[in-house]
């Protein structure tokens, strides 16, 4: 936890020490209308998350108000800011709804990881897009193409891992010796339920696809209201990639590695 509290702050550091600060004052030209839109846009992310997640419980026979859904959801970001790797957060929303579903928990941690896999999932097929229509359009060096080819393998991987998941019983063996038979069995019916209505994780999915490209679009509003000429396309890169870098266990809810 130090050593990731360490790379955050020290990555913060070196950026915040390559800033011209005096050009600071230039922000009195900021164009504040699309600086709100970008605002305003990126807030929209999270109430669709948080209705993603909702859609999910449902999903699994977890009737609770959106309200409080909502609230939780919203409790356990604030920790992912401060706590480590960046799905902290996800525990926190399990502890704040554990008392209430006392018989549905091994459901309700399916929901939490199914919400996480599926924004994950999103991300890197947005990488692999954004990352192969910029190659088409402009071309790029071995670092886009090394950058490509690590989204594809990622998004195999994790494919491979639900499939196999929500296909087999080979893994109940070891959550069986962590969690307890009949915890497990219950984990094992949550996935399965999950599995056969396509419906809820086809309206997760597309949900997970649109937070993305709301944050992309917030970037990119935010870029033009600071007077940068930035591609679109070119933003979709950056972002997806610092994103997929923001996950990895090396920071503080990914500051400064996504910076």
């Amino acid at each position: 936890t130090l050593l990731r509290y360490g790379v955050s702050l020290g990555v913060l550091g070196w950026i915040a020490s390559q800033v011209e600060w005096r050009q600071f004052g230039g922000l009195r030209g900021l164009d504040w209308p699309l600086a709100f839109a970008a605002a305003a846009v990126a807030g929209l992310a999270y109430p669709l998350q948080a209705w993603r997640w909702h859609r999910l419980l449902g999903a699994l026979q977890i009737a609770l108000p959106a309200r409080v859904v909502h609230a939780v959801f919203w409790v356990g970001n604030l920790y992912n800011s401060f706590l480590p790797g960046g799905v902290a957060g996800d525990g926190v929303r399990v502890y704040r709804l554990w008392p209430a579903v006392p018989a549905q928990r091994a459901a309700l941690i399916a929901s939490v990881i199914a919400d996480r896999l599926l924004g994950f999932g999103a991300l890197l097929a947005l990488a692999v897009v954004a990352l192969g229509a910029h190659l088409l359009a402009h071309g790029g060096g071995a670092e886009l193409e090394f950058l490509l080819a690590a989204s594809l393998g990622a998004l195999g991987l994790l494919a491979a891992a639900m499939l196999w998941f929500t296909h087999t019983r080979a893994w109940a063996g070891l959550a069986g010796r962590v969690l307890g038979a009949e915890q497990t069995e219950a984990l094992l019916k949550a996935a399965t339920t999950l599995r056969a209505d396509g419906g809820t994780l086809l309206v997760a999915a597309a949900a997970s696809v649109g937070v993305w490209l709301l944050d992309f679009l917030s970037l990119w509003l935010l870029a033009s209201a600071a007077g940068l000429t930035v591609d679109p396309l070119v933003m979709s890169v950056a972002a997806a990639a610092a994103y997929v870098a923001a996950t990895l266990p090396l920071s503080i809810g990914g500051h400064g590695v996504r910076e």
